[in-house]
C-alpha cells in the first residue's frame, strides 16, 4: 500500500480503513455523508471520479429538471443562438460572437428566453433581431419571423451568379486577348 488515505475526505466520503487489495488496485472502506459504507478503489478517490457511495447520482437523477424544455424546438433555437454567440468553436461564431453579438444576462437561461418569446407559430419561424449590430435581448428581438429561405437562397445564388459572371467575363477577355496576340 503506497498511500495511506485513512481519515481523508473525498467528496462525501471519509476513508475509514484499507480494504481489499488486488491486481486492480487498493480498495478503501469509506463512510458516506448519507450513512452508507462503500469500498471504492483508491485511484477513483484520488482522481475525483468517486465522490460518494452512489447517493449523489441518485439525487441528481431525482432532481426536477430546470425547465424540462430540451425537447422543444424553441430550445434548439435558443441553443443555436447561445452557441454561435459564445462558443469559439461554433462554425457561425465568426459572424456573431467574434463581432460582439451577445446575449442579454436574462436570456442566459432558457426558461427566461421562453417566457419572453413564447412558442413559435410554426417550424418555418425563427428568432430575428431588429438591429443586427446589437445582441439578442427582448428589446432587440422581433419575436419569431417566418424565414424566407427561398429569398435568402436566391440572394446567395444571385451573389454567386454575379461573381461567376464577372469572373467568366474576365476569363473570356483574357482568352480573346491571348488569341489576338498570337
Amino acid at each position: 500500500m503506497k498511500d495511506n488515505l485513512t481519515g481523508q475526505r473525498f467528496g462525501r466520503l471519509v476513508v475509514q480503513e484499507p480494504g481489499i487489495s488486488s491486481h486492480s488496485g487498493q480498495r478503501w472502506t469509506c463512510l458516506c455523508d448519507c450513512g452508507q459504507t462503500c469500498m471504492p478503489f483508491g485511484f477513483g478517490l484520488k482522481n475525483g471520479t468517486t465522490k460518494s457511495c452512489g447517493c449523489y447520482s441518485d439525487e441528481v437523477r431525482r432532481r426536477p429538471k430546470t425547465h424540462g424544455g430540451t425537447h422543444l424546438p424553441e430550445y434548439k433555437i435558443w441553443e443555436a443562438m447561445f452557441q454561435r454567440c459564445t462558443n469559439r468553436k461554433h462554425t457561425s461564431y465568426k459572424n456573431y460572437g467574434a463581432k460582439g453579438v451577445t446575449i442579454c444576462a436574462r436570456w442566459q437561461n432558457f426558461a427566461a428566453f421562453f417566457e419572453d418569446m413564447g412558442p413559435r407559430p410554426s417550424h418555418k419561424h425563427s428568432i430575428d433581431r431588429k438591429d443586427s449590430t446589437l445582441g439578442y435581448s427582448k428589446e432587440n428581438c422581433v419575436g419569431y419571423t417566418q424565414r424566407t429561405e427561398q429569398s435568402y437562397k436566391s440572394q446567395c445564388f444571385s451573389d454567386v451568379q454575379r461573381k461567376n459572371t464577372n469572373s467568366s467575363a474576365v476569363g473570356r477577355r483574357a482568352r480573346l486577348t491571348a488569341r489576338a496576340t498570337t
